[in-house]
This record gives structure tokens, C-alpha cells and sequence, in this order.
């Protein structure tokens, strides 16, 4: 199997911190496969050679965003709950039990995902509990009144982040498709 490599630099400019990504030639070298290696490759498998390395990368960066987003959401229930008690809907009863319980299941299925094997099924749970809490979103959009500090606008981004956190968790959860390559000369 060939060592795939990776260079990261840190720098920290005037903008903030930048994360400079360098991806040396061995990255995309891949395993030997049925196919005879003096073979040439059509443009199309090398298209598909640079395309592997660079999902793998984007998908463990989706996996670090997620882990990231619900185990720190899940601790700020413990330590902060009244922000999540003051965006409760008044129709739900029993507000800091549900902070408290859906932080710990945040907490829970972030943890899960650092099971490679329970992953696609932390991925799911996150998935589900995201959609259980929108009716939290909806009600701080639908009610701006109610939170001053909190811009109008910035209400309906978060509708549309969660949208985008729920694309995140559910490409960075699957499980990578195994194509069977079957050899015509066997």
C-alpha cells in the first residue's frame, strides 16, 4: 500500500489563521488493481485518482466540523442552558429537561462519531435530532421580537445553516460506495 502523506503549515497573518493544505504526489498513489500496470490509464480513471484523495479530505473536514459543532453544543447546554431555555417554544413543556436531555444525546452522538462503525448510525442520529430541534428555530424566526439581541436576518441564516449542517452530517457519514472491479480477462 502506498504511504499517503500530508504537509500541513499553519500561519497566522493579519487576517487571522490561515490553514495552508499541501498535498504531496503520494497521495495519489493508490494500491495496485487488476488492471495490467503497463496499462495506460484513460482520462477519466486519472480524473477519478485525484477525485478520491480530495473527497476523503473533505469528508474527514465535514466529520471535524460536525464532531466540533455538537460536542461543544452539547457541553454549553450543562453550562450555559438558560440561552436554551429563552429559545424554547412556550407550547413545549418540561424546557430544562429537554436542554438537558438533548444535550446529552449531542454529546452521545458526537462521541459516536469517532466509531468508524457507528458513524453512518451517529450521522443518522444527528440528522433526527437536528430535525427535533428546528421547531426551536422556527420559533426564534417566526418571534424576532423576542430575542433583541439577535438580528432579524441573522434568525432566517440559521434556518439555512442548519440546512447546510444537516448536508454536512449526512455526506460526512456515509459510507464510501464499494465499486466491484471485475476483470474481463479472468
Amino acid at each position: 500500500m502506498a504511504h499517503k502523506r500530508f504537509e500541513f503549515a499553519l500561519t497566522i497573518t493579519s487576517e487571522g489563521l490561515v490553514v495552508m493544505l499541501k498535498i504531496r504526489r503520494e497521495l495519489f498513489r493508490y494500491q495496485k488493481t487488476i488492471h495490467d500496470s503497463r496499462k495506460q490509464q484513460s482520462p477519466n480513471e486519472k480524473i477519478r485518482a485525484y477525485r478520491r484523495p480530495m473527497k476523503k479530505i473533505l469528508k474527514y473536514i465535514g466529520l471535524f466540523v460536525v464532531f466540533t459543532w455538537f460536542m461543544v453544543g452539547g457541553i454549553t447546554h450543562f453550562t450555559d442552558p438558560s440561552f436554551y431555555l429563552d429559545i424554547m417554544p412556550p407550547y413545549l413543556p418540561l424546557h430544562l429537561e429537554i436542554v438537558y436531555f438533548s444535550g446529552i444525546l449531542e454529546i452521545i452522538f458526537a462521541g459516536l462519531l469517532l466509531v468508524p462503525s457507528r458513524r453512518q448510525l451517529s450521522g443518522n442520529l444527528l440528522i433526527a435530532l437536528t430535525l427535533a430541534v428546528t421547531p426551536a428555530n422556527i420559533y426564534m424566526w417566526q418571534n424576532p421580537g423576542a430575542f433583541p439581541d439577535i438580528e432579524p436576518f441573522l434568525l432566517s441564516v440559521r434556518l439555512g445553516v442548519q440546512v447546510l449542517l444537516i448536508l454536512t452530517i449526512w455526506m460526512s457519514t456515509r459510507r464510501e460506495r464499494q465499486n466491484l472491479i471485475v476483470d474481463p480477462n479472468a
